[in-house]
């Protein structure tokens, strides 16, 4: 199988945000630098989802990566149901703002909760490798383990690491198991509040969408996503916002600002996107 582009951040959500031809504006915070570009060519990297095993490169007659694509085909499988529910709540906050209609039944909610998860977890920016590494050192110090590993390498497999990297991947991402930090992170947020909110204006993205910060002190969360340049959803436990729990609402320009600047100054993101040059 041949080298793919895998995007970290998905091509459904990215094409929310292009121009009347097809196209993003995107800036480099880092050097300053515009250009315009597809939702094909950005937030992806080369064979991304990708465990490289360890043995190909002595024994050519192996996969050059471990079960490669699965990772990839299976994220589809969601982002099918993420696209269609984010189509269906953009549309319902545009037909509902300020007349106090609930926006999302109870699965739309989930689906929601789920795709900020999963937006989360899969992006680079985000995930903290060395939690992955840690947790391979301890791995690899198991007896058991360690005898699993001489076998694999007997077999003419290589080191057993590269297999356990790919199964932590997996389980971060929750395609292993119900018990991953994706999974987690998805209850924590349907626990939260969350509203909607409508400008004629733009906003804007990034490479690192979701604006996800816990405030262990004052024991805040909260999560910001621009679903589209013209709707943007809160997941948060901050006082006042459970009177707006599930409806939407039309924003003042000034708040539209603070969000994008937000945005801009968010210090995972990279890569600003948006529908246009002026925002």
């Amino acid at each position: 199988m041949n080298s793919t582009n895998q995007h970290y951040v998905p091509v459904f959500y990215l094409k929310q945000f292009v121009n009347d031809k097809g196209k993003l504006f995107c800036k480099n915070k880092e050097t300053n630098k515009s250009f315009w570009t597809s939702p094909e060519k950005i937030c992806c990297e080369r064979d991304y989802y990708e465990i490289k095993n360890g043995a190909f490169e002595t024994n050519k007659t192996i996969p050059k990566y471990i079960l490669q694509g699965t990772t990839e085909k299976e994220f589809s499988k969601y982002e099918y149901i993420f696209s269609n529910v984010l189509t269906s709540v953009i549309k319902k906050v545009f037909l509902n703002y300020n007349n106090k209609s609930l926006i999302c039944n109870q699965e739309e909610h989930a689906t929601l909760a789920k795709m900020i998860a999963n937006f989360i977890t899969r992006n680079p920016r985000t995930i903290n490798n060395s939690i992955l590494d840690d947790e391979l050192k301890r791995l690899v110090q198991n007896e058991d383990i360690q005898q699993l590993s001489s076998l694999v390498c007997n077999l003419g497999f290589g080191n057993i690491d590269p297999y356990i990297k790919y199964s932590q991947g997996r389980d971060i991402y929750g395609l292993e198991s119900d018990n991953s930090i994706v999974n987690k992170m998805e209850a924590d947020l349907l626990k939260l509040d969350y509203y909607f909110a409508y400008t004629e204006r733009s906003f804007i993205t990034s490479d690192c969408p979701v604006q996800y910060k816990i405030d262990e002190d004052k024991g805040l969360t909260n999560s910001i996503l621009a679903l589209s340049p013209h709707v943007l959803v809160e997941f948060s436990n901050a006082p006042g916002t459970r009177r707006f729990r599930n409806k939407a609402a039309l924003i003042k320009d000034c708040y539209v600002d603070l969000t994008n600047k937000k945005q801009q100054e968010y210090e995972l993101s990279n890569i600003i996107i948006s529908q246009s040059e002026f925002y």
